[in-house]
């Protein structure tokens, strides 16, 4: 089953046009001008090579905070803070040595003076820096143990997150086919001409499991520098093919035609963990939980199926939207509170959120990315910190969203700017700092490249020599240091790392 059932026709609606970029520039021009809003920017600058803007905010309000210390990178300076935080971002710039460069991790720590020890507020963000250049990062601080952070004040962040993403100049292509065709084309025609529909790699970054509208789930090894056939595939009932791997890297789910849906064990044997029933309509897109214990499934007829680990029936059944289906679905991290997010992306250019609390679905919470209703919502993905959530639809819209949604629903600014319809795919890199984005109409069009999450700038994309067809789904590697991508036709993949 091609892309376009269950999923409808092509639309080529409008593009998202490019916003300015002026927030440095306007902070640093008019700083004394906005109410409520000021810059301090170190005097300290031996030697600067790049500029960091930290926007800081607090909830709740506390006029009695006095400092705060900022970690960027390696860099730590403390500065004053005269009328406290408040939900109202005051701005301060920090430079950094030409040494500090890629995806880094932002840290703030704010306290008052005679205040018990250990308290304070918290927050964390991350931004990526070009030698030379300027970025931005909000932190939304919190009261919290200031004890318990890490030795320079900050959160303590995952490993890995600071690795630099690949320069997109050094890619490979490989085949899922089972029978690779040499002169196979676009929409030719033949059994080689497999639109490869989901990829994702195992929180590990050694496995990559590719999924296409062949029925086949195909399983690969990657040792960072080449990709090969790892030996195992599985099989679904056929067409369009979905795929979600556990965050705890233990179970890999397909979900496909006719109500299919599969969970098989990771490694070892690869055995069949369970045929999961009650599902009669087309599987159009499945995630697990962040604890690994819940399977979600959406199916054609617009409903959200809930599987518990050890169901073979769904726990439960919700219908979502009677006119529409869902077409992507994704959960955010654990919070420190233990809740979740889950998103949803349908058919019609709508998308919604539900916060999971305790196991427990609540109300889902609407949105719109696009008014054309055919627009499609074929990607959406939380950020590694879930405070972020990217949806992309296949009329060219795309936006990154704030969560929770602020009311009204409005998209984070600048906007991302695309120059072509069909968002496939897009992943945030595990710094946050950045998002790749896999799109195209049509082969002549096709775009995958890797945007700055806060300007809205292109930092690198693929060259169209290395990209035989437009992309579909795209992923990282746990590490950031690698960029995979599906492709729509003739059961191509390609592989980026440098």
């Amino acid at each position: 089953m091609s892309r376009s059932q269950p999923h409808p026709a092509r639309d080529t609606g409008s593009q998202i046009g490019r916003r300015p970029q002026p927030r440095l520039g306007a902070i640093l021009a008019a700083a004394g001008a906005l109410a409520g809003l000021s810059l301090v920017v170190s005097s300290c600058k031996k030697d600067p090579e790049s500029l960091v803007v930290v926007a800081l905010t607090a909830a709740p309000d506390d006029t009695a905070l006095d400092s705060v210390r900022i970690t960027a990178g390696s860099v730590t300076q403390t500065f004053a803070l005269p009328q406290g935080l408040s939900s109202t971002a005051i701005s301060f710039g920090m430079y950094l040595p030409s040494s500090i460069a890629g995806s880094i991790d932002v840290r703030a720590t704010a306290t008052a003076a005679g205040e018990p020890a250990c308290s304070g507020y918290l927050g964390t963000s991350t931004t990526f820096v070009i030698a030379g250049g300027t970025s931005n990062a909000d932190i939304a601080l919190q009261p919290g143990n200031t004890c318990t952070t890490g030795a320079d004040g900050g959160a303590g962040g995952s490993s890995g997150h600071g690795s630099s993403p690949p320069s997109l100049a050094h890619c490979t292509e490989y085949d899922h086919d089972l029978t690779p065709s040499a002169t196979c084309a676009t929409g030719d025609g033949t059994a080689a001409d497999v639109e490869i529909s989901d990829i994702g790699f195992s929180p590990d970054g050694k496995l990559l499991f590719t999924a296409g509208e062949d029925g086949r789930v195909k399983v690969w090894t990657w040792d960072g520098t080449t990709l090969a056939a790892e030996g195992h595939e599985f099989s679904t009932s056929g067409g369009f093919t979905k795929i979600a791997v556990s965050p705890d890297g233990k179970l890999v789910a397909a979900g496909s035609t006719g109500g299919s849906l599969t969970v098989w064990n990771v490694g070892g044997s690869w055995m069949v963990a369970a045929n999961l029933t009650g599902i009669t309509a087309d599987v159009n897109a499945v995630t697990f939980s962040p604890n690994s214990q819940i399977l979600y499934a959406g199916d054609q007829d617009g409903n959200l199926f809930t599987y518990a680990e050890t169901s073979l029936a769904p726990a439960s059944m919700m219908l979502l939207r009677t006119a529409t289906s869902p077409f992507s679905l994704t959960t955010s991290t654990t919070a420190s509170d233990g809740s979740s997010w889950l998103g949803i992306g349908y058919g019609d250019g709508n998308a919604g959120l539900i916060h999971v609390v305790g196991g427990a679905l609540g109300a889902e919470i609407p949105f719109t990315l696009s008014s054309n209703n055919l627009a499609g919502i074929y990607t959406m993905q939380f950020s590694p910190d879930g405070t972020s959530v990217e949806t992309g639809a296949q009329d060219g819209s795309f936006a990154i969203w704030s969560v929770p949604l602020p009311t009204p629903a409005t998209p984070r600014l600048p906007k991302i700017a695309l120059t072509t319809d069909f968002v496939f795919g897009g992943a945030f890199h595990p710094g946050g700092a950045l998002i790749a984005i896999g799109a195209g109409g049509s082969d002549a069009d096709r775009q995958l490249g890797i945007w700055t999450v806060a300007t809205g700038a292109v930092l690198s994309t693929v060259s169209t020599t290395s990209l035989t067809h437009r992309p579909t789904a795209v992923a990282f590697t746990p590490d950031g240091t690698t960029l995979a991508a599906g492709e729509h036709s003739c059961g191509k993949i390609i592989v980026c790392a440098d």
